[in-house]
């Protein structure tokens, strides 16, 4: 008899109101981990970003690319991926991190896999490449239009994320207009 009231005991432990104070504790510290993590990585992509653009003279970078070869255009257009990555990735790690240890609250980093070492255009895009903006046009062009244009004609999946990418490229294109003042 012992033995199960000692299994009914172990059954009923997680839905116990002591137990569940603890989980959040143990949760909490969780997430207070990944913040550390996050600025760690954040400020450690910081230092590999301003060794890179100490160590490479920033007249190779701002040259225009028709005189050069198509081996160092290639490495050209390489290096300046790696440092927008390398920008992008540690300022949003850094504040992520601390707006996590401010707020003790989950957020889904930008970048969740390096994104260079992806073997699909599929994989770069969808799990590897800038979440942020991927999952608002996802809500946008999967939800949101089709909600207003469903009454009128149902929309396939097909032409949602044309939607998508038609409206990364209007994004795109603003954000060139924007820094450049000229449109592309």
């Amino acid at each position: 008899m012992p033995l199960k009231l000692v299994v009914l005991y172990f059954l009923a432990l997680p839905r116990m109101p002591e137990s569940e104070a603890k989980l959040k504790d143990i949760l909490k510290k969780n997430v207070r981990g990944e913040c550390f993590g996050m600025i760690l990585q954040g400020i450690y992509k910081f230092i590999i970003f301003q060794t890179i653009l100490y160590l490479i003279p920033f007249e190779w970078l701002a040259t225009s690319p028709s005189p050069m070869w198509p081996t160092s255009y290639c490495i050209r257009y390489g290096l300046l991926g790696a440092i927008l990555y390398l920008s992008m990735d540690s300022v949003t790690g850094i504040s992520f991190g601390f707006y996590i240890l401010l707020f003790n609250i989950r957020i889904t980093p930008v970048f969740p896999a390096f994104p260079f070492v992806s073997t699909s255009l599929r994989e770069f895009w969808s799990k590897r490449w800038n979440n942020l903006v991927k999952t608002s046009l996802q809500l946008i062009s999967f939800f949101v239009i089709p909600k207003l244009i469903d009454p009128i004609k149902p929309m396939s999946k097909t032409i949602k994320s044309l939607f998508a990418y038609v409206l990364s490229g209007c994004l795109h294109e603003y954000l060139i207009w924007f820094i450049s003042g000229k449109w592309s």
